[in-house]
């Protein structure tokens, strides 16, 4: 067995099971159909079954509560508008023209195989002419809260054809759902329940309508850009404190090398004049000769200015005056002592 021959088998093997275990049965394309005002609409059912073995076959409309097709024997024998703008194609098509807000309902098609009947099938399809819902809040479309607050909000979508299904979001979370209406809840609210929360009623694409809600939480923000500049605030406080500490030791090193070698030299000048004092003679200050004081007999030769101190009577009491020897080693006269001898000194 080749390639194409294994091919061929698993293409028409689904085929096979269908015709083996199908029955006659009629299939709608969906439960539900919507259209838009003013386009037109096609209904195709589908048959589980040879269609030439249909004998009898009934589209009927609940909206007009009448048939509005009657086949038999693969002829139509009976066909009834009702208002209704539409075409019937064999074996199982129908469509709606310029639809409108009449079209609204239930079509159902029946199928009879046999005569008389061995089998009958029927398959209703639902229609449903959009109309966008019209949402409503019983809260503020903005609303400041703290921490730790409750927030509920109650979002209903009514008047929608179909009926809407009512969610709601924040962002692209879908938080809860609920038919034609949804209440958003926050037990204790966060700083993370802060946002933009969003209420979407849709029947179906066609008919969707949406609504938002801001909650705004009070709490101490802190931004990447605050968290910058907090940074940066605090770089810059500690160049400028480190600058200060330079610039004030240089200064101080400045007014030292300034005043302070002016100092040091004035103190040095100081030390040396100290030093000078100490070392050099008083010039005011005569030598005395004193080599011709013991001339071994030879007349002396005294200083005429000078005059000997005669000591002899320092022991005597009540001497007071010690007379001056002139050089003829006479005696003042004019003195009077007590009982002193004037010794006598010639040879």
């Amino acid at each position: 067995m080749n390639m194409l021959s294994l091919k061929s088998i698993g293409i028409l093997f689904p085929l096979i099971l269908w015709i083996m275990f199908c029955k006659a049965k009629l299939n709608a394309p969906s439960d539900r159909l919507v259209f838009a005002p003013g386009e037109d609409g096609r209904i195709v059912w589908t048959y589980c079954g040879d269609t030439n073995e249909i004998t009898h076959q009934t589209l009927s409309f609940t909206g007009a509560s009448s048939n509005l097709v009657k086949v038999t024997g693969g002829k139509v024998l009976k066909r009834v508008s009702n208002g209704l703008d539409f075409q019937f194609i064999l074996p199982l098509t129908l469509i709606l023209k310029n639809i409108n807000q009449t079209y609204n309902g239930t079509y159902i098609m029946e199928v009879r195989v046999g005569n008389p009947y061995k089998t009958f099938t029927r398959s209703p399809v639902h229609v449903f002419i959009a109309v966008a819902p019209k949402i409503s809040f019983n809260c503020s479309n903005t609303t400041i809260l703290n921490v730790s607050a409750y927030f509920s909000c109650e979002c209903k979508g009514v008047d929608g054809n179909p009926p809407a299904v009512v969610t709601w979001y924040k962002g692209s979370r879908r938080i809860i759902s609920g038919e034609e209406m949804a209440t958003l809840t926050i037990a204790r609210v966060d700083r993370d329940d802060n946002g933009l929360y969003r209420c979407e009623a849709k029947g179906d694409e066609k008919t969707k309508a949406e609504k938002t809600v801001q909650i705004i939480v009070n709490y101490m923000k802190i931004s990447t850009t605050s968290i910058v500049d907090g940074k940066t605030d605090w770089l810059v406080t500690a160049i400028s404190v480190l600058s200060g500490i330079i610039f004030g030791i240089l200064f101080c090193c400045l007014i030292f090398l300034c005043y302070g070698r002016r100092w040091l030299v004035k103190k040095s000048q100081m030390s040396q004049s100290h030093d000078g004092k100490t070392n050099t003679a008083n010039t005011t200050c005569q030598e005395i000769d004193l080599s011709n004081m013991d001339d071994g007999g030879k007349e002396d030769i005294i200083d005429p200015t000078y005059q000997g101190l005669d000591v002899s009577k320092m022991n005597k009491k009540d001497n007071n005056y010690q007379p001056l020897l002139n050089k003829n080693n006479t005696v003042d006269q004019s003195y009077e002592g007590d009982d002193y001898v004037i010794p006598n000194t010639s040879p």
